[in-house]
């Protein structure tokens, strides 16, 4: 049964090996796990918004529709490019949505008043 076990994870690490090496399939990978992170943070700000008043979640959200479109120019571009060129550009948007959203959630936890240029809080 060891043995067998070993074998499995194996033909696993192969294959995730053969994953990594195909550039598009390392690319929809990439683009799935950035929009599922951006999708939990949105859900999470959205049940936020249901406990505090302060929390304006269609501000929110309306500002990351403006982000998406930015995301949608990165899918087309990703058969007239490079692959790692795109994957380059989808982290950037990661990076970049990621410290918006966390900054909302640092403004409603913390209550920072420097910060409140960028608060989409009430």
């Amino acid at each position: 049964m060891p043995n067998n076990c070993h074998q499995n994870l194996g033909k696993l690490r192969i294959k995730q090996y053969q994953k990594y090496l195909n550039s598009i399939d390392r690319f929809e990978i990439a683009l799935k796990f950035v929009q599922t992170k951006v999708n939990n943070s949105l859900n999470l700000l959205e049940e936020l918004s249901r406990f505090y008043e302060s929390v304006d979640f269609v501000k929110i959200r309306k500002s990351v529709e403006k982000e998406d479109l930015f995301l949608l120019g990165i899918m087309k571009n990703s058969e007239n490019q490079e692959i790692s060129k795109s994957i380059k550009q989808l982290m950037t948007y990661f990076l970049e949505i990621t410290i918006f959203l966390l900054e909302i959630q640092v403004c409603l936890f913390v209550k920072n008043q420097n910060r409140e240029k960028i608060c989409y809080l009430n």
